[in-house]
Parts: C-alpha cells; sequence; structure tokens
C-alpha cells in the first residue's frame, strides 16, 4: 500500500460547499487524528449537520469508532491514490450514493406532511395556489436539508476530497470552470494540474465523463432531474455505509 503523509497537527477551517442543484452540502476536511477526534473534529462535523463522512486516504489513519458513537456513517469504500483521479469505478459508487441519499430525502419530505397535509385540505383558489416549478423547489430545498451535509477528507484535503466535490458539482450540472472556482473558493490551494484538467475535461481520455439526465422519483412522483445511476447491482447504496 501506498504511504501516506501522516494528518495534519492542527486541522485546517472546514470548507463548505453548496449549491441549489446539489442533493446534499458537502464539507471538506483535513484528515483527523485520534488526538483531536473527539475534542475538536466531531464536535465541528454535527455543527455542520454532517451526517455522512467519506474517507479517501488509509483507514488506519485513526479510529472510526467514535464517529459512530455520535452518529454519523463513515465509508471508506472510496479509497484513491494521493494526488490523482477517482476512477471510473469510485464515481459510480459515489454517484450512486448520492442519487439513493437524494431519493431518500426527497421521500422523506414528502411524508413530512407538509406537502400531504396541503393536498388534503379544501383545494385552494388558483390565484393562491403555490405553482408546480414553486413546489417542486421547495420539496428540494427540504430534501437537502433532510440529507444532511456529507463530509469528505484525504489528508491535507486539498487534492482527493476537492475533486470529488467539484465532480458532483459538474454531475449535476454547473460548468466545470464554476465547479473549479466554488470549490477553489472555499478550500484554498485546491486541485492540482491533473485533477484540474480532469474536472474540466481536458484529461486522458476527455477527463470527466458527464452522466446522461434523468428523472429520479420520490414518493409519489417525479421530483427533480438527476443522473440515472451507472450500472446495475441490488440492494441499497446507504447500507455500505457503514457505521464501525
Amino acid at each position: 500500500m501506498q504511504q501516506h503523509p501522516p494528518p495534519p497537527q492542527q486541522l485546517r477551517p472546514f470548507a463548505l460547499v453548496e449549491h441549489p442543484a446539489l442533493p446534499v452540502k458537502f464539507v471538506i476536511t483535513d484528515c483527523p487524528s485520534d488526538r483531536n477526534l473527539e475534542a475538536d473534529y466531531i464536535p465541528s462535523l454535527l455543527g455542520h449537520g454532517v451526517k455522512y463522512l467519506i474517507r479517501l486516504c488509509d483507514p488506519a489513519a485513526y479510529d472510526p469508532a467514535p464517529l459512530a458513537r455520535a452518529g454519523i456513517v463513515v465509508n471508506d469504500d472510496m479509497v484513491f491514490e494521493d494526488g490523482t483521479v477517482p476512477s471510473n469505478e469510485i464515481m459510480t459508487t459515489f454517484r450512486d450514493f448520492l442519487d439513493e441519499i437524494e431519493a431518500n430525502s426527497v421521500s422523506s419530505s414528502f411524508m413530512s406532511g407538509s406537502i400531504l397535509s396541503s393536498a388534503s385540505t379544501s383545494s385552494p383558489s388558483p390565484s393562491s395556489r403555490p405553482s408546480t416549478s414553486s413546489s417542486v423547489a421547495s420539496m428540494a430545498s427540504d430534501g437537502a436539508a433532510a440529507a444532511g451535509a456529507v463530509a469528505v477528507h484525504c489528508v491535507s484535503g486539498i487534492g482527493r476530497a476537492p475533486v470529488l466535490v467539484a465532480a458532483a458539482l459538474v454531475d449535476a450540472g454547473v460548468d466545470p470552470l464554476e465547479a473549479v472556482e466554488r470549490v477553489r473558493k472555499a478550500r484554498r490551494g485546491a486541485l492540482n494540474k491533473k485533477q484540474l484538467e480532469w474536472v474540466t475535461g481536458q484529461g486522458p481520455g476527455g477527463g470527466l465523463k458527464k452522466r446522461k439526465r434523468a428523472t429520479v422519483r420520490g414518493g409519489g412522483g417525479s421530483v427533480s432531474s438527476r443522473s440515472r445511476k451507472s450500472g446495475g447491482g441490488g440492494g441499497s447504496l446507504l447500507g455500505m455505509f457503514r457505521k464501525k
């Protein structure tokens, strides 16, 4: 296994990356250590509403048990080499997870009662009835809030973690250059030349491959335009985000 540099002695401020098109908020961080995990790292994650944590570096860097006790689910299935870009297989895993977390959160917003209760009451006049587009936008916003935030870290939080978040922005329909700008504004020094070229589609083989758009359904109807899962496979993708 490749020898990775040790985690930083002191954590840099967390970088929040959000966009109306994203199904979740992302939080980019450094890799914590056993020394600062419970005192500093976990309280900061909870303060950002983090429910899931993706570790892109060596899982042996720290013990994830305190995260599980705090209710944060840790995933170690997307590890890739420092300074590189994610493989097609890792991107499929990442995309399928985001698709499922969006579908689950939107379904939760349907069941929250706000939409269903308004449908069960007497029909409002056309002038007071909300437009379909505003209702869908509100529902998508509620779904993103229900999904919480996904934290992503590598070692220093300036390479692998930012490139994965930038890919999520591009998948959501954000222009690649805008995605890079948004990530770099949140995380100073993010993305090396190879990663930058990959996100903007200039890397070997054309870089990041955009996905075909499709409709994700939640509750009783069509709720948003997102990318279709690549590849089959049964079972819940959230199931592999396991508590350690």
